[in-house]
């Protein structure tokens, strides 16, 4: 069965991911393949959740009764047990669920249990060598997850942003893996290649600095690997630490305003299967980004750019380059990373969605819920 850009697709999705800059990327593409898309309006009042944000004005596009929707937002979907009352109103009314997956396992491991139409981990990478699979023995019923997963009993699928997530996890996990590319920041295009590059300082990511052992060894690499370099770090800091460089919390016109203005952004990272949105953002505003081989922008490149290097050295070379004016340097990075973006581009993530809605519906929904709706092209 093909169903093509103009597929013929269920009617309606809940979505428990609430990632602010998601958000209107998932929900605007999955609205154009003809869902109605709910998202939860309680979410953890937990500081790693950084980027998690509630938007109410998404229920205006619902057909559900509004006391349905009531029902549903008074709902902590991501720390409370489904009770049989909203495990029929979910059945009822929705053939799709896509949920990240991270310490809160509660609305996908309930999805597993109890949701009858089709439920996908939204997955966006774990830092090495931790797996998704890692979170199943916590539950008291893992091998009955496992054996729902392993048998389709859940219509379970992976959700990868990335083509390599899947590659450390369970082979049951490996078995389900579908790529769903996440989208870049539409708001930012606004003001592509609007680089200015006057601050003469090297711009670095690294939040949550007190607060996380993670981040702590993160921000420590940077302040010794790089310390001859004129720089400025951001990110949302819980507690700021004791550091002029470290920058406070910004919106996003500010933000815009540090990456149009930084000479250049270093991103050290050497995570193969995460990756922060930063990186691509200063890249669509043309802000030249040096970065080390092994992460994932080596592996979105597909081969070696101009912005990537095999050492802490090597970077710093190129950075003290890029500072001085190298302008033929500066020019390589900025249009090779074009190709990164392109990876990543509204065309390619829609192909991608498609392929994996339509292997969905093709293989799991249909059997299920054979009444579809119809897509306007």
């Amino acid at each position: 069965m093909s169903f093509g850009i103009g597929a013929i697709l269920l009617k309606r999705c809940l979505w428990i991911v609430n990632h602010k800059t998601l958000m209107p990327i998932e929900l605007s593409l999955l609205r154009s393949f003809g869902y109605e898309v709910y998202s939860p309006k309680i979410i953890p009042n937990d500081p790693g959740y950084r980027s998690a944000v509630v938007d109410y004005s998404w229920d205006s596009t619902l057909s559900l009764d509004p006391y349905v929707i009531e029902y549903l937002n008074r709902h902590s979907f991501y720390d409370e047990t489904w009770s049989a009352t909203l495990t029929d109103i979910l059945n009822e009314n929705f053939q799709l669920l896509i949920t990240s997956w991270s310490g809160y396992t509660t609305p996908l491991f309930e999805a597993i249990r109890k949701f009858n139409g089709a439920t996908v981990a939204r997955v966006f990478g774990r830092e090495n060598p931790a797996r998704y699979s890692d979170f199943i023995p916590l539950a008291i019923d893992a091998p009955i997850l496992i054996d729902r997963i392993e048998r389709g009993a859940s219509k379970f699928w992976f959700g990868q942003a990335f083509d390599n997530l899947c590659e450390i996890e369970h082979p049951a996990i490996q078995a389900k893996a579908l790529n769903l590319p996440v989208g870049l920041p539409g708001d930012f295009f606004e003001y592509e290649d609007t680089w200015i590059g006057d601050s003469e300082k090297a711009l670095f990511l690294c939040p949550n600095i007190v607060d996380s052992a993670y981040y702590g060894n993160i921000y420590n690499n940077i302040v010794n690997d790089f310390k001859l370099l004129p720089m400025e770090i951001f990110g949302r800091q819980i507690k700021r630490p004791d550091d002029d460089r470290v920058l406070p919390y910004m919106p996003d016109a500010d933000l815009y305003s540090l990456y149009q203005h930084a000479r250049l952004m270093i991103y050290p990272s050497v995570e193969p299967r995460h990756l922060h949105y930063s990186p691509l953002e200063a890249m669509i505003i043309g802000t030249p980004v040096i970065y080390k081989d092994g992460g994932l922008l080596e592996r979105l490149a597909g081969s070696a750019l101009p912005g990537q290097c095999s050492t802490a050295e090597e970077m710093n070379e190129k950075a003290k380059r890029v500072l001085g004016g190298d302008q033929e340097l500066i020019s390589a990075i900025r249009s090779s990373q074009k190709v990164i973006l392109e990876k990543l581009s509204d065309r390619s993530v829609h192909q991608q969605w498609v392929d994996a809605l339509e292997k969905i519906a093709s293989n799991e929904f249909t059997a299920v819920v054979p009444e579809l709706v119809g897509v306007e092209e």
